[in-house]
């Protein structure tokens, strides 16, 4: 009787500690839509040199629009497919010469910062693979 008992307590005394420890992360609320908008300025990395970047971004007929802009590719803005994920991500896919690029970020009030890459060869650099890392502020104009 004194081990069952002993064997009782052990495992409720167990199972009380291990609730507490065992509370799954909620997922976060997704970024609000207007926290996004309007026009982001900033720099991104590209084999240590420092370019400028710019995405536009607004709403229309209920969908995410998003231009890209990156002066030492292209001095027109690069049409881009947008969405912001449950990890208030905002993903930003894009083409450039053919080869497919992933922007993907984090706002955090008025900035964004996150990484660029690409699976497959890049238009910047010789090898088959691209991570850099940018940072945007977004413009007075439009908050």
């Amino acid at each position: 009787m004194k081990h069952l008992f002993l064997v009782t307590t052990v495992l409720l005394a167990l199972t009380m500690t291990t609730k507490g420890f065992s509370q799954s992360c909620p997922i976060p609320d997704p970024l609000d839509k207007a926290m996004a908008m309007g026009t982001w300025q900033g720099n991104f990395t590209l084999d240590g040199e420092i370019k400028s970047l710019q995405l536009d971004l607004s709403e229309k007929n209920n969908a995410l629009q998003t231009q890209l802009l990156i002066p030492f590719i292209s001095k027109v803005f690069i049409q881009t497919d947008t969405e912001i994920c449950q990890s208030e991500e905002l993903h930003v896919k894009f083409q450039v010469d053919n080869k497919d690029f992933e922007l993907v970020g984090r706002i955090n009030n008025n900035t964004m910062s996150g990484k660029i890459s690409s699976r497959n060869s890049s238009p910047f650099t010789a090898d088959n693979s691209i991570q850099e890392i940018f940072s945007l502020k977004k413009s007075n104009s439009n908050n």
